[in-house]
């Protein structure tokens, strides 16, 4: 009497769920991003949770009631410093719970992420995530400062980090290679 709840996909990689009474969320790499998966127990109902931007993480937040009606998660970007948002399942609307603050005067708006795939030198595809200030030229004239690790099945998030804004209000364009 068994059947796949969760059929094997050759391109994502589940990481973590969590079980509702009435809803199962998956968390899965594909696409090289961390995303939301959320699937209805009755009916065909499953769609991926929307992001706002094009380089993201998310992540299953904590949800000890299985029989609430919203699921809990975290979201970040390059852009967005890590945010706790209550999504409701029937309704589909979002509210915002919680955003780390940052000092100064950041203002997202100052900034571009982008998230492309480059080439190795092998052939393989590389998921890519790009910050940097309006304005930059990409015409490599920019300095470029990249980041990267991947091992164990872990890998760099294109999550929020205040410390790197510095080197991009500089003018450089922050990459982060998601291995």
């Amino acid at each position: 009497a068994w059947r796949d709840v969760v059929p094997h996909r050759a391109d994502a990689f589940v990481g973590h769920f969590d079980v509702f009474d009435d809803w199962l969320v998956v968390e899965e790499r594909s696409g090289g991003l961390q995303k939301l998966r959320v699937k209805a127990w009755q009916g065909p109902r499953e769609f991926l949770m929307d992001a706002a931007d094009p380089a993201y993480v998310m992540g299953i937040g904590n949800n000890p009631e299985t029989a609430g009606g919203s699921l809990r998660y975290t979201y970040s970007s390059p852009t967005t410093p890590t945010t706790t948002y209550d999504y409701a399942f029937e309704s589909g609307v979002r509210e915002l719970r919680k955003r780390d603050p940052v000092l100064g005067d950041f203002d997202p708006a100052h900034y571009v992420a982008e998230f492309r795939f480059v080439t190795a030198r092998d052939g393989t595809r590389v998921p890519v995530s790009l910050l940097y200030r309006k304005g930059t030229k990409l015409d490599g004239s920019a300095p470029l400062y990249q980041y990267a690790y991947g091992s164990y099945g872990l890998t760099s998030e294109p999550s929020f980090r205040s410390g790197i804004l510095s080197l991009v209000d500089r003018g450089f364009v922050y990459a982060i290679a998601h291995i």
